[in-house]
């Protein structure tokens, strides 16, 4: 009695500690009131709830439970963690490269190698988290990937490079921020809340585009201080540290659902390999998305090759300063990615996926207009904005449409079409703009447009 008169909410929460009058029973008016009276509908989530608890529009509150809260904590910051990671080897790369005399090659060699095993395993990995679950993949992909990152650091010569970007590309198949188990295992967290979906997949973009703003610097000043090799040996640090941190995780994919591994035979499961994409790519909207997914790779694409040389073309702009027009363009989808995953759930996915296309559109056809450094930032803040609200609703449509058994699947087949993609886009877009810089970003508009226009024509024969 005495705990429950110094902590008056512990009473609420812990029984024993209740004064006598607070255990006993609620007593039931004789006569039946209004509160009785009002209907109850059902929940998206099972069951059915007061109708009063429903807000505007006749939503639920977004209330999360404590499991879903670990799960989101735990995804936000290994998501954090691996992609300024990320960030700082995109700055370091050039500079490791030189340090083992690999030269200007070199830097394509460490960013295509860990491309192969990915093209490789993105299909059979997408089945097998339909298999054995989510967590398996999640942990053991970590633990390759930190496992690689070392091996590079280490490396001396291309004899020894190969291999440990092999290891890299395997790791990053299985258990990467954007591979099927991590993409499978998001979209469970946030199937649970339907109404809310959008506002929780933004909110996960948001931090991965924080930490790809914040990543860039500290990789330089850790080069400085220490050399490049340095940041691949913290990114295999951070590797790990999440693999342990990812063990928390509970498996989202219960035994009833998981799949037949059918493992009598290879050709038993590639039959169920290729079941499963069949039945996705019959389906209209999903291969609306996959263009969708091009769409933004080919916007990638100039951000990797063109932008630097048009901007130091345009307005003399240095390396630190094309690093601070990309951090600015990740601190404004930072921005951008919650607003956009409100919008979603409240005006729907589709409009919002074309209408952040078109801003793309418009605004890479707009960009060898920009001459100054001030007309350039206005210019990439749009192009920012409109990438932010077409990634975000992309996310939100994909989990709507995607059955759960399939989001595995769903996830690899995504990552499997961008793989391919990147790699043309990256050689098609480079060739152009060697041409014609000008030229590069008109093109790349013209394709992303078309990838909106076939977009749109699946969402009518739906």
């Amino acid at each position: 009695m005495a705990v429950w008169l110094l902590f008056p909410p512990l009473a609420l929460l812990t029984p024993s500690l209740r004064p006598p009058a607070l255990l006993a029973a609620p007593t039931r008016p004789a006569f039946p009131t209004l509160a009785h009276r009002v209907p109850r509908v059902p929940c998206a989530r099972g069951g059915s709830v007061d109708a009063r608890e429903r807000g505007e529009g006749g939503k639920l509150p977004l209330r999360l439970d404590s499991t879903s809260k670990l799960q989101l904590a735990i995804l936000a910051g290994s998501n954090f963690l691996v992609q300024m990671a990320i960030g700082m080897i995109m700055v370091v790369a050039p500079l490791f490269a030189q340090s083992i005399g690999l030269g200007a090659a070199g830097v394509a060699l460490l960013v295509a190698l860990p491309q192969l095993p990915k093209l490789v395993l993105n299909l059979p990995v997408g089945h097998l988290v339909d298999v054995v679950g989510r967590r398996p993949p999640l942990i053991i992909g970590a633990i390759l990937d930190g496992i690689g990152q070392f091996l590079t650091a280490s490396a001396t010569s291309v004899a020894q490079i190969v291999p440990a970007r092999l290891v890299v590309g395997v790791g990053t198949a299985v258990g990467s921020v954007t591979g099927p188990a991590t993409l499978a295992y998001t979209m469970d967290v946030c199937g649970k809340f339907p109404e809310h979906s959008g506002l929780l997949l933004g909110a996960l973009q948001a931090t991965g585009f924080l930490a790809l703003a914040v990543g860039p610097a500290i990789g330089g000043a850790l080069a400085d201080r220490s050399g490049p090799a340095l940041p691949f040996v913290l990114f295999g640090v951070l590797q790990l540290l999440s693999a342990a941190v990812k063990c928390l995780l509970p498996e989202t994919l219960p035994l009833a659902k998981r799949k037949d591994a059918s493992l009598k035979g290879l050709r038993q499961v590639m039959d169920g390999l290729w079941a499963s994409y069949r039945r996705l790519l019959v389906d209209r909207k999903q291969t609306g998305l996959l263009a969708v997914r091009c769409s933004f790779l080919a916007g990638l694409s100039l951000v990797l090759t063109i932008v630097p040389l048009h901007a130091a073309a345009a307005w003399s702009a240095s390396a630190a300063d094309v690093g601070a027009l990309t951090s600015f363009a990740m601190l404004l989808c930072l921005i951008f990615s919650p607003i956009a995953g409100v919008l979603a759930d409240r005006f729907g996915s589709e409009a919002l996926i074309i209408g952040g296309s078109l801003v793309s559109a418009a605004s890479v056809a707009c960009m060898p207009c920009a001459k100054s450094k001030a007309s350039y930032y206005f210019v990439r803040a749009l192009w920012a904005a409109g990438e932010a609200y077409l990634i975000t609703a992309y996310s939100t449509l994909a989990l709507n449409i995607t059955p759960e058994d399939q989001r595995g699947a769903r996830n690899s087949l995504d990552n499997q079409v961008g793989d391919i993609a990147l790699l043309f886009l990256v050689v098609l877009v480079g060739v152009i703009g060697g041409k014609s810089l000008n030229m590069a970003f008109w093109a790349t508009s013209g394709f992303m447009l078309l990838c909106n226009v076939f977009f749109v024509s699946r969402l009518q024969a739906v």
